[in-house]
C-alpha cells in the first residue's frame, strides 16, 4: 500500500499536455530571442553603412573647403563627419593634413596616430605624412623612418620607391633620391607591376565594400579580368601606359637629379624622354634648356654616367 495517488490516465492526459504547452512556450521565448538578435545585427549593419555614407559626404564638404583653403571650417566638417562615424580613418588622416597646413604639428600627429590605430586598409599614406610631419620639426631619423614604413606598407608596387625616392629629393640627397626614381621608373615601365598594381587597387576597393558589410572577401578577380575592366584590353593598357603623365614626371626627377651630380649629358636624355611622353611639360622644357645651357658653355666639365 503506498502513500501516493495513482493519476488517472486523463490526469496524465493533462500533465503531458501541460509540458508540451510550457516546452513550446520557451521554444517560442528562444525563438523570439534569436530573432531579435538575428535582426539587432541587420539594423545595426545598416546602420553602420548608413552612418559611414552620410560621414563620407560630410567629409567631401570638407575636403571642398580644404581646398579653398578654409582651414577651419574644415576642420568643424571633418569633427561632424567623425560625431557621425568615429572609426572613419580617411577622415582623422584628412584632418591631420589640415592640421599640417595650419602648423599644429601636435594635433597633427594626435590625428595620423589615431587612424593607424583603426587598422585602416592603406596604412602608407598616414606614414607619408608623418614622415612629412617630422620633416617640418626637422626630425631627419623619424622622417627617414616614417618614409620607409610608407614604403613598405604601399599597395602600389610604384609607390614603394616613390615615397622614398620623394623623401631623399626633399632632403636634396640627390644619390639616393637618383636610385628610388630610377626604380620607380622600372617598376612604371613593367607591365606586370602595373597589373598588380590595378589588381590591388580593385582588391582593395573590394574589400573595402565588404569590411562594411561584414562580410569575407568574394572570389578575387584574375589579373586578366582587372585587366579588362581597367584598360579593355593589353594593346590599350600598353598605349596608356607610353602616355603616363605619371612617368613623365618620374622621368624628369630623374633628370633633375643627374643635373644636380653633374651628369648633364644623361639628365637631357631623361628630359627629352619625358617630353617624347608629355609634349607640353613645361618643367622638363625649362629644365632641359638649362641643361643644354650647361652643355654649350662648360663641356669639359660634363661627366658621363
Amino acid at each position: 500500500m503506498s502513500d501516493g495517488t495513482i493519476k488517472t490516465g486523463k490526469s496524465a492526459a493533462l500533465d503531458k499536455g501541460l509540458l508540451i504547452f510550457i516546452l513550446s512556450l520557451y521554444a517560442l521565448l528562444i525563438f523570439l530571442i534569436a530573432a531579435q538578435l538575428f535582426f539587432s545585427d541587420v539594423f545595426f549593419k545598416i546602420s553602420l553603412k548608413n552612418r559611414k555614407i552620410e560621414a563620407s559626404a560630410i567629409a567631401k564638404q570638407a575636403l571642398a573647403l580644404a581646398s579653398k583653403a578654409k582651414y577651419r571650417e574644415a576642420l568643424d566638417k571633418f569633427d561632424e563627419a567623425l560625431s557621425v562615424f568615429p572609426q572613419f580613418p580617411e577622415a582623422l588622416t584628412n584632418k591631420g593634413v589640415v592640421y599640417l597646413k595650419l602648423g599644429d604639428l601636435n594635433k597633427a600627429e594626435k590625428a595620423f596616430k589615431k587612424s593607424l590605430s583603426l587598422n585602416p586598409i592603406d596604412s602608407s599614406n598616414i606614414y607619408a605624412n608623418l614622415s612629412d610631419l617630422y620633416r617640418l620639426r626637422e626630425d631627419s631619423l623619424k622622417e627617414i623612418e616614417f618614409a620607409r614604413l610608407a614604403a613598405k606598407s604601399a599597395l602600389s608596387p610604384v609607390g614603394k620607391f616613390k615615397i622614398l625616392a620623394d623623401c631623399f629629393y626633399r632632403r636634396l640627397d640627390w644619390k639616393s633620391a637618383l636610385a628610388e626614381y630610377e626604380n620607380e621608373a622600372k617598376a612604371r615601365l613593367n607591365l606586370a607591376n602595373y597589373a598588380r598594381y590595378a589588381f590591388e587597387k580593385a582588391v582593395r576597393e573590394r574589400a573595402e565594400n565588404l569590411k562594411l558589410e561584414g562580410k569575407k572577401l568574394a572570389k578575387i578577380p584574375s589579373f586578366e579580368e582587372v585587366l579588362k575592366i581597367a584598360f579593355v584590353d593589353k594593346k590599350l593598357f600598353e598605349r596608356q601606359l607610353n602616355r603616363d603623365k605619371a612617368l613623365a614626371v618620374n622621368l624628369n626627377k630623374i633628370g633633375i637629379c643627374l643635373a644636380k651630380l653633374g651628369e648633364y649629358k644623361e639628365a637631357l636624355k631623361s628630359f627629352k624622354e619625358a617630353l617624347s611622353i608629355w609634349e607640353n611639360f613645361s618643367d622638363a622644357k625649362l629644365n632641359a634648356r638649362y641643361v643644354q645651357e650647361k652643355l654649350r658653355y662648360s663641356p669639359k666639365k660634363i661627366n658621363s654616367r
